[in-house]
């Protein structure tokens, strides 16, 4: 990969996007539940996300929220490799802390 994908904004504007559109399970919040989901992803060709799913689980409902957030992510800027778009294999770790 010549270029990596890039989410609108850089890392911070990706950092702040997931941890604005969190919301804590109340179920866990009660049970005091913690801890990091980890989420892998695709970057399309065309900048959009897919094949979402829950690498390191923590509980049910965590695991659901942190996909559920990163699915909702805007489109990013492509990876390329050679000068043509590229599916980029991605990950980010989802931490819910109380």
């Amino acid at each position: 990969i010549e270029q990596l994908p890039e989410f609108p904004g850089g890392m911070q504007a990706f950092m702040s996007h997931i941890s604005k559109s969190i919301r804590y399970p109340w179920i866990c919040k009660e049970q005091k539940i913690q801890g990091n989901v980890l989420v892998g992803f695709v970057v399309e060709k065309d900048g959009s996300v897919s094949d979402v799913t829950a690498v390191k689980k923590v509980h049910a409902n965590l695991n659901t929220e942190a996909i559920r957030v990163v699915k909702s992510l805007k489109k990013w800027t492509p990876g390329t490799k050679d000068g043509q778009l590229v599916r980029v294999q991605s990950a980010v770790y989802v931490t819910f802390s109380l």
